[in-house]
């Protein structure tokens, strides 16, 4: 076993030597081939650079944390609190539910053909698995949880910040290993004599529908009880739950996780962790990462994966009878409801990039890193905001379809965004109207330039929208490729990022912003016809 212990961690050693390398050659160098001592000398001079730009949006962005908490009250910093164990719970639910259904591995095709086929135990390879994938959950917990520690120690509340980004950290970490326990599950061989039902897929007991009904018995219980507790619990408990005193606890329950997979690896099947990688094929979401044409390939790896769970799928609703532009319109709804793959996407953009986006042009004058943010935000989740024109680019890639469409290029676009956006602005709705609602419920002012916050978002969302439709511009002078989402998008954000450098009042610069989606209409308009 530990022969085995130390090929897999060779392994993980490689391949993490080859995603720093990945990294590198964005700045122009290889550092497994690159080895002379000007060369190495620059790759260390990128990553000080690199490691205090990031430094600097971090600690800029604890800056305005502090800002803004400054005006919170201990009750509204409780209930951050709260409000953290709330979405532990939800998120609880949510990943051991889509494991029961798909678990979280990912293995590639060199480690189904080194690892999952050959003679290594698998106990040891979904440990491998897991102990990554935890570490990146417990790093995002601890850098929320210290940025909410700091917020509310800032609001009067009496709590650690640093034992608040461990609490979370091992609280989130524990949530990911629960799925993992989930799926190890899921996938154990039949035992001898067992009966598994119609399909033969393994299961952990006799009866694969009874695994699930406990299972999801259980899920829903656990839950159910977190979201309970949490707006219930006495303020004295709260202040003991992101205290020191829990850390071990949660630690306790980290490490029983990860025990559960170990043992339950023993019976794990090959042959179903194949198959199930072959759905969840994870890679880097930045198209910057892959170098050499490898983005376009994930990117229709990633395709060719949700064809496919899609096309396995038994439809629902159907296409009403009108015409025109109405039947282009319920043609994407209908999408939209079918393909809920893209949902959290939807979700992502609608929730978190242009609330960033707002904040960050409002701030932005005074904090010039919250606007490097702004910046890099839109090509980070570049594959999010394409969702929202995924049916304008399945019109536009089948010819059979968009030559029987008697309108302009420009014309299908606005109808087949049309519902993506208007999920994506009610969500920004329900969002503002939960906020407003709990600063009234404790006692937080409002603020002044709220309205303009509030346009600004919205104008926001429909430039990122307009940004989708250069996937289908030409770039000029007889060039045969399209000028791209991306483009668009890093020239829509250093417009808006300029504009707030200069100091715009609220109104003027929501003014700017609307100007700028306006004269994108106007091109789109002019250029796709």
């Amino acid at each position: 076993m530990l022969h085995d212990a130390f090929l897999i961690a060779g392994l993980k050693a490689r391949k993490t030597r080859t995603t720093v390398c990945r990294w590198f050659h964005i700045a122009g160098t290889d550092p497994s081939r690159d080895r002379s001592f000007t060369l190495r000398m620059y790759q260390i001079y990128v990553s000080v650079m690199v490691a205090a730009a990031l430094a600097a949006i971090w600690l800029a962005a604890i800056a305005q944390v502090e800002v803004v908490a400054a005006s919170f009250s201990v009750g509204a910093a409780e209930a951050v609190v709260r409000g953290l164990g709330l979405t532990a719970a939800v998120l609880l639910g949510v990943s051991c539910l889509k494991a029961l259904r798909g678990g979280p591995f990912s293995f590639s095709d060199a480690d189904v053909a080194l690892l999952l086929t050959g003679p290594i135990r698998l106990r040891l390879v979904l440990v491998a698995e897991l102990v990554p994938d935890v570490a990146k959950t417990a790093l995002v917990g601890a850098l929320v949880g210290f940025a909410a520690g700091v917020g509310c120690a800032t609001a009067g509340l009496a709590v650690d910040p640093f034992a608040m980004a461990v609490n979370a950290s091992l609280l989130l970490a524990s949530v990911s290993g629960a799925s993992w326990v989930v799926a190890a599950s899921r996938i154990r061989r039949c035992r001898a004599g067992s009966n598994d039902g119609r399909t033969g897929k393994p299961s952990l007991l006799f009866d694969r529908r009874r695994v699930r009904v406990i299972f999801v018995l259980a899920i829903a219980v656990v839950s159910l009880a977190g979201v309970a507790c949490a707006p219930l619990m006495p303020s004295e408990a709260v202040l003991r739950c992101v205290s020191w005193q829990t850390a071990p606890l949660v630690a306790d329950v980290l490490a029983a996780e990860v025990a559960l997979v170990f043992a339950l690896g023993s019976r794990a099947d090959a042959a179903a962790l194949s198959q199930e990688s072959l759905l969840s094929i994870e890679a880097p979401s930045i198209g910057l990462i892959a170098c050499g044409g490898d983005a376009a390939l994930l990117d229709a790896v990633r395709a060719a994966s949700r064809r496919r769970k899609v096309s396995a799928r038994v439809p629902s609703g159907r296409l009403p009878q009108t015409r025109g532009a109405a039947a282009i319109v319920a043609r994407a709804g209908l999408s939209l409801r079918r393909q809920r793959e893209g949902w959290p996407s939807l979700v992502l953009v609608g929730a978190f990039l242009a609330p960033v986006g707002e904040y960050a042009l409002m701030e932005g004058a005074v904090a010039p890193g919250l606007l490097l943010l702004w910046m890099a935000m839109p090509q980070l989740c570049i594959r999010d905001v394409r969702e929202i024109a995924r049916c304008f680019r399945d019109d536009l890639r089948l010819r059979c379809v968009r030559d029987r469409l008697p309108l302009a290029t420009a014309a299908i676009f606005a109808l087949d965004v049309l519902p993506f956006l208007a999920v994506v602005l009610s969500i920004q709705a329900a969002l503002a109207i939960v906020s407003v609602s709990l600063a009234i419920a404790l006692g937080t002012p409002l603020a002044t330039a709220l309205p303009a916050m509030i346009c600004l978002t919205v104008l926001l969302t429909v430039g990122l929208t307009l940004c989708c439709a250069f996937d289908a511009v030409r770039m000029p002078f007889g060039a045969r490729r399209e000028v791209g989402c991306e483009w668009a998008a890093f020239a829509f954000a250093g417009a808006t990022a300029a504009a707030a450098m200069s100091g715009l009042p609220p109104l003027l610069l929501a003014a700017f912003v609307a100007a700028l989606d306006v004269a994108l209409a106007a091109g789109i308009a002019r250029v796709l016809r």
